[in-house]
């Protein structure tokens, strides 16, 4: 049984035409697939309502759309902060903060090219990453 539906989002994985798939619990594998505007459970073949955006909206006192917009913020805010941790955390193993930085270590000769390579790629990629997100937190 799915005893946190917000659990179960965060800790699923994306699968095809199933919807969502996530470990609750200890051994136990629920399937939660969205019908709609609402995520439904499946259970041994039984589809149960798991959470309802319409409750959920009312239970606040927001619209959907406030709702759907509010939760898109909520989920680019958790993207950013996880995009940007791993590039600080990169970009720390050579004593600096940016891209440019590592960049500078590396016209300087005080890293070796085949040492910081897959870090350097990484932390280009993340930057790029992390623009993205803000621009599409600046557009909600």
């Amino acid at each position: 049984m799915i005893k946190n539906v917000l659990y179960a989002r965060r800790t699923a994985r994306i699968t095809g035409q199933v919807g969502l798939a996530g470990i609750v619990g200890k051994e136990e594998r629920d399937t939660i697939k969205q019908n709609g505007h609402n995520l439904v459970r499946v259970d041994n073949g039984k589809e149960s309502m798991a959470l309802n955006v319409q409750q959920v909206a009312k239970e606040f006192a927001l619209s959907e759309e406030t709702l759907a917009k509010e939760s898109l913020r909520a989920f680019l805010l958790e993207q950013l902060r996880a995009l940007d941790a791993e590039r600080h955390a990169r970009c720390a193993k050579f004593g600096v903060a940016t891209l440019e930085e590592m960049d500078q270590l590396l016209q300087q000769g005080t890293v070796s090219e085949e040492e910081m390579l897959e870090d350097f790629q990484q932390v280009d990629y993340l930057t790029a990453r992390v623009g993205r997100v803000k621009r599409m937190l600046a557009e909600l």
